[in-house]
């Protein structure tokens, strides 16, 4: 039989623990809950087993869970052991997760003070919860960050499997003038793309496509080929025919089905 017991807080250990803890609140909307803590002494030493050990820090109430919620325990101590930052697959404890509203913007909003990308944004189809879009990010010290959003259906209402709702999908922008969302499973893909003027394709890419021209007109380059697909225009492009593309309207959008 389980003892009672209740979730408290989960701890982090940083090298500025006011930089960290500034950005969880300002980025992730995270509530300081005083005191500051400055801790030290042999018993704290003895339940460390770290020799000298001294803590400074604070918690951090977790946003969405009132104000008797678990929290994020910021400390840090006068020496640290260095580690690398950790990859997604480590063993024990990896990652936290935040539900947002728009997992795209938060993501801007983690670069934006400081943090960085580990993947990209992926949405997939699982049964009985729903479309979920995630990403993984680091903090500004390399922790993992989950950024997730639930698209769910009513309570109690299964999701279908068969259909993919692009509006629901967060845009994703690999280069300036291009975009497009993504719905992954298995081995393929399906893209909706959109190319204005400023995209310029700078390599030539082998991968292979099968689409359509949804709106616009563009050109696709195969090594000296020119092919012109305008609005309504199929694409087949079998992989291993290097090629590049370009807009010859102000916008193009393409719904693409790929492997991946």
């Amino acid at each position: 039989m389980p003892i009672n017991a209740r979730y408290a807080h989960t701890n982090l250990i940083a090298r500025d623990w006011r930089r960290l803890a500034a950005f969880y609140e300002n980025v992730l909307g995270c509530v300081p809950v005083p005191p500051e803590r400055d801790l030290k002494g042999e018993w704290l030493e003895r339940g460390t087993g770290v020799p000298g050990a001294r803590i400074r820090g604070i918690h951090l109430r977790l946003p969405g869970h009132g104000e008797n919620g678990p929290t994020l325990e910021i400390f840090g101590y006068d020496t640290v052991a260095e580690v690398p930052p950790p990859p997604a697959n480590r063993v024990g404890f990896t990652h936290i997760a935040f539900a947002v509203d728009d997992v795209s913007k938060a993501r801007e909003a983690v670069l934006a003070a400081g943090g960085s990308l580990l993947g990209t944004i992926e949405s997939v189809v699982i049964q009985g919860v729903g479309t979920i879009t995630v990403v993984y990010v680091r903090d500004p010290e390399g922790n993992i960050i989950e950024l997730q959003h639930r698209h769910t259906a009513s309570a109690g209402v299964e999701v279908p499997q068969f259909s993919v709702e692009f509006d629901k999908l967060e845009w994703e922008s690999p280069a300036p003038g291009c975009r497009f969302k993504a719905f992954r499973r298995d081995v393929r893909q399906l893209r909706l793309v959109e190319f204005t003027p400023e995209f310029v394709e700078p390599d030539w890419c082998e991968k292979g496509h099968s689409g359509i021209v949804l709106s616009g007109e563009m050109e696709i380059n195969f090594r000296g080929r020119l092919v012109r697909y305008p609005e309504g225009a199929a694409i087949f492009i079998p992989a291993g025919n290097g090629h590049k593309a370009r807009h010859l309207t102000p916008l193009v959008r393409l719904f693409l089905v790929e492997e991946v």
